[in-house]
């Protein structure tokens, strides 16, 4: 019956005859047996058959939902926005400007190095995606900033790298000592970026002084004791910088100005009240100036590594009108002679008990003269004697000698520093620098310096004057 309905399949038959003597041996041959064999072995084949179709097709199917999947995958990602990486144009600018530009794309942690500021640069970004961005610049804290696309075609950055305070100097003696970095006259307004080359020596000291010889202020209006007329024939000069000029003070790391000098009143009494202000506004410290002759004589006092250090100025260069009064604004004036019942005297000794340091500030001498004069001399001694631990003098434009009284150490012209200097000895000058404490004045140094357009630039290494009780070179009233 199955043999008449199934056939068996040629190959099957084949298989049967080959294996039926062999699973036979020893049994009983039956009528029928091989005809039921043959249907047994056509129903394995055609059930085989089809299991190898319905395995083949199922195969098929899988693969197909597979490769539809990953499409339809593909096809999301596609039209998902905040997933669409597009190409923005990065422009970075620094200020100041020459800082490296490191950026980490999306994902990495690890960022790249992409040159100097301003630049320009090409980066892929989707709208839900950020880069980071990071600026360094020598002397300067680090700037990071979060780069994200947000659909733009152009995102300008625009960074203003803030000044770094360095680590202390390593060779302080003791913890209540600290340096001081002093720099004589300085003129702004006629030079851009003037502290760039000495702005790391200034910054390393724990305090950095000068003389500020200019106005920061818009007035306009100058002070009757210089004429147009004088002014216009060279026999006079007046000074002035606007007022983004106290911030060029505070970035070059300087924290004490004086303003006694002959030229903090170019622009009249408002123009020094301006200046004041400004400086305040900067953090800048100011001393031998104010709105009366109260405030001028006050001091400055400034902590450091747990010492109190206290600035006076003064100035023995006085025009008319530049004295403050009762009520009027004005600077500290000296009257080119030590006097018995000294002003300046009494405001050392004040200050004194006050501090664990006095440094003076004096405008005095004669100009373009290398040798200090015996007023200078006798003022400078008769400080160290009233309490001063450091005397630091300007006004000869030009660099004089220093000198060892006791425990102090008196500068007697710092020279020209910024914006000044017209020939060989007037453009030669140095930054001082000096470990002071309550004991005195533990070592003093001199960088040598030169000033090429009106800024000053390093042109050696620093010079060892003293350390403890001994010079180490013979600077005490000699020559440079």
């Amino acid at each position: 019956m199955f043999s008449s309905a199934i056939p068996t399949p040629p190959g099957r038959q084949r298989q049967a005859n080959r294996t039926g003597p062999s699973e036979g041996q020893g049994q009983e041959h039956r009528p029928g047996a091989r005809t039921c064999a043959r249907a047994n072995g056509c129903r394995a084949g055609k059930v085989a058959f089809r299991g190898r179709h319905v395995n083949a097709i199922m195969g098929s199917a899988r693969q197909i939902a597979v490769f539809v999947a990953m499409l339809c995958s593909v096809f999301a990602l596609a039209l998902l926005p905040g997933q669409r990486a597009r190409g923005v144009v990065v422009r970075v600018f620094s200020k100041p400007a020459g800082a490296r530009v490191f950026y980490a794309p999306p994902g990495e942690t690890l960022a790249r190095p992409l040159g100097s500021a301003p630049l320009e640069f090409c980066a892929k970004l989707g709208e839900g995606q950020a880069g980071v961005l990071r600026l360094e610049l020598s002397g300067h804290r680090a700037v990071e900033r979060r780069l994200a696309g947000a659909g733009a075609h152009l995102v300008e950055l625009h960074a203003r790298l803030a000044p770094a305070r360095p680590s202390p100097r390593p060779r302080l003696p003791a913890l209540r000592t600290a340096t001081l970095a002093a720099v004589g006259d300085v003129r702004l307004g006629t030079t851009r970026e003037p502290f760039a080359a000495v702005a790391d020596v200034l910054r390393e000291a724990d305090i950095a002084f000068a003389n500020l010889e200019c106005a920061i202020t818009r007035h306009r209006q100058t002070t009757p004791a210089k004429s147009w007329e004088d002014v216009r024939a060279g026999r006079e000069f007046v000074f002035r910088a606007p007022p983004q000029a106290a911030e060029q003070l505070a970035k070059a790391g300087i924290d004490v100005v004086s303003l006694a000098n002959n030229h903090a009143m170019d622009f009249c009494a408002a123009g020094l009240l301006d200046t004041l202000h400004h400086l305040r506004a900067a953090g800048v410290a100011a001393v031998g100036a104010g709105a009366n002759a109260a405030q001028a004589r006050a001091p400055a006092i400034v902590e450091r590594r747990g010492l109190r250090v206290a600035f006076l100025a003064c100035s023995a260069i006085v025009p008319s009108s530049f004295a403050a009064g009762p009520r009027a604004p004005g600077i500290f004036p000296h009257a080119r002679a030590v006097l018995r019942d000294d002003p300046l005297l009494e405001a050392v000794a004040s200050a004194k008990r006050r501090a664990d340091v006095v440094v003076v500030s004096l405008h005095w001498g004669v100009e373009r003269q290398q040798k200090p004069t015996e007023y200078q001399r006798a003022l400078a001694q008769a400080c160290i004697a009233a309490g001063a631990t450091v005397v630091l003098g300007h006004h000869p434009h030009c660099l004089q000698p220093v000198e060892r009284i006791g425990r102090g150490v008196v500068v007697y012209s710092l020279g020209n520093f910024v914006g000044l200097g017209t020939d060989a000895l007037t453009r030669r000058t140095m930054i001082f620098r000096c470990a002071v404490s309550a004991e005195g004045v533990a070592w003093a140094e001199t960088v040598p310096c030169e000033i090429v357009g009106g800024r000053p630039r390093i042109t050696g290494s620093a010079s060892l004057l003293f350390r403890g009780e001994s010079w180490v070179t013979a600077r005490a009233a000699g020559e440079f």
